[in-house]
């Protein structure tokens, strides 16, 4: 559905001088179950012991840390207004810096046309565990041609400004060539100045990178992503990982710095990950090479990246620095370490965490990350939340 993972290309031996990193031990255990397809987990400025859980269909689910328990009143229900045919529901949400004081939260959703929707909501008044449905803003609505390729991620970057991933519309093989399309918001990630003091339901930052060029939308940050579905932005240095779904062969991670980020051009679909894909497109100059692929297929079929985080909780210290991501498809967990956009090591951590839980783990749709910098897994298909430790 949304990544996956299983053969992962060879990466070079480390010489007899260089350390090799240590593998950390990582397990999981169940924080609560009985979700409806979970998609994403974030946290609230203010709210160490709170996890905030997106349900696929609309739903907003509130997960007690301290006693692993979802509250009984969900934080917000908007179902009747969200698709979730094929890959599209409720699939963002971020919380601003100034949350505490503003109130304000934003949404990232497909409405029941199948448009992306990106959308401001308040608390209650009375309650800062309640939304308040009513208060919706809209500030973006994009036309999706297929029902798959949403993207999902919306999120705050170390900068303050909202980032949005869109993928490149759908069916297969991008059909309408969006990702490499200038003029089109489809395959790219988005960055755009938001607050309730805005009478426009949104800016454009004046340092995005096409704010003076024609043949590019104001608010593209990068482009050339297949399916952005998770993507990141490390919390110690700021730089930023994503994982873009492959199409028929090669799944993807990308890495960037943050301040090299700007105005990347990542290759669909002129590339699959590092491999040409459509020759008969134009053949751009400076395109970004994945810093991680692996092929799909394998002994559990994977087939789809899921974007995950880097490590900056204090549970596992020596897991500190390694960037973790998953395949939707095969279930596998996998962790890699890089230096200088190099990759200096990599990981299964797909068996640890089997044996800890005592089961298997499949359809991970996404990572969650609290206020403290743990690490969450959800599994779609059980409707299940674990902790990393």
């Amino acid at each position: 559905m949304f990544a996956p993972l299983a053969l992962i290309c060879a990466l070079p031996q480390a010489s007899a001088a260089e350390a090799a990193p240590a593998i950390p031990v990582v397990r999981a255990e169940l924080v609560c179950d009985g979700f409806e397809m979970p998609l994403y987990a974030t946290s609230a400025p203010g709210q160490a012991n709170h996890l905030y859980v997106l349900e696929k269909a609309g739903v907003i689910r509130i997960v007690d840390l301290k006693q692993n328990k979802v509250l009984e009143q969900p934080f917000l229900d908007i179902h009747e207004k969200v698709s979730t045919r094929s890959e599209r529901g409720l699939l963002g949400l971020a919380f601003p810096a100034d949350y505490q004081k503003s109130r304000l939260f934003y949404l990232h959703y497909s409405d029941l046309e199948g448009q992306t929707v990106v959308a401001r909501m308040a608390l209650d008044p009375g309650d800062r565990l309640q939304a308040d449905p009513k208060s919706e803003f809209i500030l973006l609505t994009v036309p999706q041609p297929f029902a798959n390729h949403d993207g999902g991620e919306l999120v705050f970057g170390p900068d303050g400004m909202l980032y949005l991933g869109l993928g490149d519309g759908g069916a297969a093989n991008d059909p309408h060539n969006a990702a490499q399309n200038g003029r089109s918001l489809l395959g790219k990630i988005l960055r755009l100045q938001v607050s309730s003091e805005l009478k426009a339901p949104y800016r454009v930052p004046e340092d995005n990178p096409f704010v003076y060029d024609e043949k590019f939308r104001d608010e593209i940050w990068c482009y050339g992503l297949r399916n952005p579905w998770r993507f990141s932005f490390d919390r110690d240095n700021g730089d930023l990982w994503i994982g873009d779904v492959g199409q028929n062969k090669w799944e993807e991670v990308d890495y960037s710095t943050f301040e090299e980020a700007a105005g990347k051009n990542y290759g669909w679909r002129v590339r699959e990950a590092r491999h040409p894909f459509n020759k008969s497109d134009p053949q751009p100059r400076n395109m970004t090479e994945p810093i991680h692929e692996y092929v799909q297929g394998g002994p559990r079929n994977a087939r789809s990246v899921t974007g995950g985080y880097v490590y900056r909780g204090k549970a596992l210290p020596q897991l500190r620095g390694w960037y973790l991501f998953a395949d939707y498809v095969s279930g596998q967990v996998y962790g890699l370490k890089q230096e200088g956009g190099t990759t200096t090591a990599h990981h299964d951590f797909t068996p640890a965490l089997e044996e800890s839980l005592g089961r298997k783990l499949a359809a991970i749709a996404s990572f969650g990350q609290d206020a403290a910098g743990e690490l969450y897994l959800m599994d779609l298909a059980a409707g299940t939340l674990y902790r990393l430790h």
